[in-house]
């Protein structure tokens, strides 16, 4: 064995090591990976298990949906009030609701008590659900000592000169009156897309959900939400498209396939908030103390609200992707780190290289019998080796990440994981004066 085996070996070792490194690397990740996919495929077996159950839990399903653009009288039109209830109405419809649908001058007051008094209560019976729905202007009444009244203004709400003729308008204590006497549904749903105060809650502002949605099942209730306060000005297209999103599993903090009037409520008013600051959604009950739930059916199908693309809250994957995008992003960020690692070691490497053959003949020589040029040659190996593999890794993790899938459009031109390892500074085909040898 000539004099110098021993770096010789010292680098074989030392290649055998990194490969086995990189083999290993690939074999953990491949077993995350492998359990992420296999919980998200159980978790959605689970939700969608949950919504066959829930599917049974009423008896029928019932809407009265109404939109008004333009009251009589002096009344601001409003753009996308008949929008969002077609939208919502179209989202039941969808869920197996049956809607009755009114719109613009068909929602006349006289309509409406007609549609609450006589039709619908042929029709509900105690094990069914039902759904009113109201999208316009909303309005409310101080009353003595301080008492407020709200109200929905119907297609012929009148209001002239500034004045307010209140007795055109339908009032929340009518219309809790209507659905408490005629209206029999084990669980009542009032969604207001419009701004007042006066709903008569008994518990506002409800607590933390119980995530056990069943235990709502036991009891009857009757609950509401607004898109906001008196006073406050509602954004156009952003409460109903918000609420239909929680309807369609984003509320849903457990992913157990089901979604209580609770978890509803909570998520629309912070994603609300989240867009406007000063629309705050008001909710709570009305009466009883059970809560309407929803099944999980649009679990991978949104609507976006229509607002301002800058407001625009987006979400690159659905809940059932989110430990599959942390895995990927864990990923990137890793091998991002590695790259730049591996790339100061190489360069550290070179430049004492460099360094050692500028010396007088003697002291190289002297480093040279210590085995200092094969210890850079190695250091120089070595961060090759790790930013090869961060550079594979942050491709691979970008990759997965951008890649288009049913639920996740593509949002980069990338193609192919091997376009991204191109800004390694030619660490593979750039050998300067270092040799490896066997």
């Amino acid at each position: 064995m000539n004099e110098q085996s021993p770096q010789i070996l010292l680098s074989k070792i030392k290649l055998i090591t990194l490969i086995a490194w990189i083999m290993s690397f690939f074999i953990v990740f491949a077993e995350v990976h492998s359990k992420s996919q296999s919980k998200s495929t159980a978790g959605l077996k689970q939700a969608q298990t949950g919504a066959k159950k829930t599917q049974k839990l009423y008896g029928k399903s019932y809407a009265l949906v109404i939109g008004v653009n333009e009251p009589q009288g002096a009344w601001a039109p409003l753009k996308s009030a008949q929008q969002d209830a077609k939208m919502f109405a179209d989202h039941l419809e969808s869920r197996g609701f049956e809607v009755t649908l009114l719109m613009g001058k068909d929602a006349k007051k006289k309509e409406i008590l007609k549609q609450l008094q006589t039709q619908l209560p042929q029709k509900v019976t105690a094990g069914d659900r039902f759904i009113f729905y109201f999208a316009g202007h909303g309005q409310t009444q101080t009353l003595g000592k301080g008492k407020k009244v709200g109200y929905i203004v119907p297609a012929d709400g009148k209001k002239e000169d500034g004045q307010d003729e209140w007795h055109t308008y339908l009032s929340m204590r009518e219309l809790r009156s209507l659905l408490t006497d005629y209206i029999v549904s084990k669980h009542t749903l009032l969604v207001f897309d419009s701004c007042f105060s006066g709903l008569m809650f008994t518990r506002g502002g409800l607590r933390r959900p119980n995530l056990n949605a069943r235990s709502y099942l036991k009891r009857s209730g009757v609950m509401a939400i607004t898109a906001g306060g008196e006073g406050e000005l509602a954004l156009d297209g952003l409460f109903t498209p918000t609420f239909i999103q929680a309807l369609s599993g984003e509320a849903d903090e457990n992913a157990d396939g089901m979604t209580s009037f609770q978890e509803l409520a909570l998520y629309t008013r912070r994603e609300v908030r989240a867009r406007q600051e000063e629309q705050n959604p008001q909710f709570g009950v009305i009466s009883g103390s059970g809560q309407m739930i929803f099944d999980a059916k649009s679990l991978g199908q949104s609507i976006s609200p229509i607002i301002p693309q800058s407001m625009v809250l987006t979400k690159n994957l659905d809940s059932a992707n989110n430990s599959s995008m942390q895995i990927w992003t864990a990923t990137a960020v890793t091998g991002g780190l590695l790259t730049l690692a591996g790339t100061g070691l190489s360069l550290y490497a070179r430049s004492s290289y460099t360094d050692l053959q500028n010396e007088e003949d003697t002291i190289y020589n002297q480093k040279v019998r210590a085995g200092e040029d094969s210890k850079y040659i190695a250091q120089n190996n070595l961060g090759i080796g790790i930013a090869v593999i961060g550079g594979a890794a942050l491709s691979y993790g970008l990759y997965e990440l951008l890649r288009p899938s049913p639920n996740k459009p593509m949002t980069s031109s990338l193609s192919s994981s091997s376009n991204l390892v191109a800004f390694i500074p030619d660490l593979l085909n750039q050998s300067v004066t270092l040799k490896l040898t066997w």
